[in-house]
């Protein structure tokens, strides 16, 4: 499992992200669905580790990955 907790991220003056929570089970089939430019992209990368939030917290399983 992984999980996101009220996930906050901006790109300089760009807020790309507001208080984003969402939980993804091991063994499902999960979709992230929106229009161009709506942080999908943001959100996966921060749920996988690549980008820090910049408030919120990651979870895997029982392990916080990012605070």
């Amino acid at each position: 499992m992984i999980e996101g907790r009220n996930i906050e991220k901006s790109f300089g003056e760009n807020h790309v992200l507001h208080d984003i929570s969402c939980r993804f089970h091991t063994g499902k089939t999960n979709l992230i669905i929106g229009q161009s430019g709506s942080g999908k992209n943001s959100t996966d990368e921060m749920l996988v580790g690549l980008f820090e939030v910049d408030s919120g917290q990651v979870f895997t399983t029982t392990v916080i990955l990012q605070r």
